[in-house]
């Protein structure tokens, strides 16, 4: 009977441990899954900014256009 109960202890220890590794887990993954949000609208917002520079050199141009020779 005893024995019996120091099993079911340890598999209550068992699952209890499961259950906190797989709650810190999914807690971790939220947090990279946020981080990783930023970082593509980082990138979005960088890849514009290229866009709008290149487009301003190219109106400038366009009103005042220059030749290299």
């Amino acid at each position: 009977m005893q024995r019996n109960q120091s099993t079911l202890r340890k598999q209550d220890y068992l699952k209890q441990s499961h259950k906190k590794n797989h709650d810190e887990t999914q807690k971790l993954s939220q947090k990279i899954l946020a981080e990783a949000r930023k970082i593509a609208e980082l990138e979005i917002q960088k890849m514009a900014l290229e866009v709008l520079s290149e487009a301003t050199v190219v109106a400038r141009w366009e009103q005042y256009p220059f030749y290299i020779t």
